[in-house]
């Protein structure tokens, strides 16, 4: 995490007390690198400003997450800028409902690029990250001085209640109830994930019989406020950008095994991207959670993943 920020949002994840933010050495005060409670339980800050506020029986491995391999490669595909009408939305939408100042939380950030491009729109408002994963929540603090960003699970957050105007979740797992406690009385849940023909042309290449994907459910305790669709085709030109796509989706692990020999092969790709925005606020009925343990492991991720055509 940075000091930048002027609003600190964090919460001592052993006791749920307010987070000190670290301090130069001040007259008879010493100077201290970490975080802290009034309870004393500290957190040290990493080089690259970043926290660590993920319990040990908060994780299900050693290091969870996305590795530094798949988080590289995302950032190599997303900063070419082949995601970025859905950048643009997310912005357009995000902005409509923030004033100047309020506090925006991405849960799951990876390296921070849906931050980044608000930043570059929105200067005014305060941005946190969290992510699970150790080498992605480095790099979102290394990219974007400007937030906040802690190695935390999006089931338990390590954020204070009533502390935040906006939840952003893109193509990310999340506990609704703790969004609905970390919310203020006013604020949204920002919710990205694939629309039906998201890359189905890629599935199509992957499996016998590619099926359009299904949007999740309502999340529960909320109430649908707007709904956005981003959907363009999209045209890969060179290798390296068809195996981090490849790298960013499920397809990494499953799906034809020659098929993905192929696609690794291949100099160019063409298939649809397509997106659904959706922006929720709390309803009424929804009552403020207490903060509560997060399971003991991380819950499958759907399949969100969509047929492809490719030239070698």
């Amino acid at each position: 995490m940075t000091t930048k920020t002027h609003t600190s949002i964090w919460a001592c994840p052993v006791c749920q007390m307010p987070l000190l933010p670290p301090q130069e050495q001040t007259g008879q005060s010493p100077a201290t690198n970490g975080w802290h409670c009034e309870s004393n339980h500290s957190f040290d800050r990493a080089k690259e400003g970043y926290t660590n506020l993920l319990l040990a029986h908060q994780k299900n491995s050693s290091d969870p997450g996305d590795t530094k391999t798949m988080v590289t490669s995302r950032r190599a595909f997303l900063s070419a800028g082949h995601y970025q009408p859905l950048a643009e939305k997310l912005t357009a939408i995000l902005s409509q409902h923030l004033n100047a100042g309020a506090c925006v939380l991405d849960s799951g950030c990876g390296e921070g690029y849906y931050l980044q491009q608000l930043l570059e729109q929105r200067g005014d408002l305060q941005l946190f990250g969290i992510d699970i994963s150790r080498d992605a929540t480095k790099l979102a603090s290394r990219q974007l001085k400007e937030g906040s960003f802690a190695v935390a699970s999006s089931f338990n957050l390590p954020v204070l209640p009533a502390s935040v105007d906006a939840v952003l979740r893109v193509f990310a797992p999340g506990d609704n109830e703790e969004v609905i406690r970390v919310l203020r009385p006013e604020g949204i849940l920002v919710v990205v994930s694939p629309g039906p023909r998201h890359l189905f042309s890629l599935k199509g290449l992957l499996y016998k019989e590619a099926q359009e994907h299904t949007p999740p459910d309502q999340p529960k305790g909320f109430d649908l406020l707007d709904e956005q669709q981003v959907s363009y085709p999209l045209e890969i030109q060179d290798n390296s950008a068809v195996k981090q796509l490849l790298s960013m989706t499920p397809f990494y692990w499953k799906g034809d095994r020659a098929a993905k020999t192929k696609l690794d092969e291949a100099e160019s790709l063409s298939t649809e991207v397509d997106f659904l925005i959706r922006v929720y606020v709390p309803n009424k009925q929804a009552p403020k959670q207490v903060p509560k343990q997060a399971p003991q492991q991380t819950p499958t991720n759907h399949n969100v993943w969509g047929q492809a055509k490719i030239k070698q």
